[in-house]
């Protein structure tokens, strides 16, 4: 599964990058039809130093954006915010798909 990591207004360095690799490689447990993982890391130090992360997954017929937004100059919070918010929504993706499958009893009654 390729994580792409696009970084605005900022450098990232190589321990963030892999903290985000390692975030990512989870999703794989609850959706194995991923197509495509982006990352966009985005960090504003003129009035609030926010840090804002969005996290956008491609699976088949579908585009999930998972965001996380932190105050805190630490990004790692706003990283694994975004990735819990993922991870709910590829388990709820992938539940849909489950119960589409689920083959229908009409011999009731």
């Amino acid at each position: 599964m390729p994580v792409r990591i696009d970084a605005k207004k900022a450098k990232l360095s190589d321990p963030t990058k892999e903290y985000i690799e390692k975030a990512c490689e989870k999703f794989s447990q609850f959706y194995d039809r991923i197509v495509d993982v982006l990352v966009i890391v985005d960090t504003q130090k003129k009035h609030k130093h926010t840090n804002s992360v969005e996290v956008i997954v491609k699976v088949p017929g579908q585009r999930l954006v998972g965001k996380g937004e932190t105050d805190d100059p630490n990004l790692f919070k706003a990283i694994d915010e975004a990735a819990s918010h993922m991870e709910r929504q590829l388990k709820k993706c992938h539940d849909k798909k489950l119960e589409r499958r689920k083959p229908i009893d009409f011999s009731a009654d």
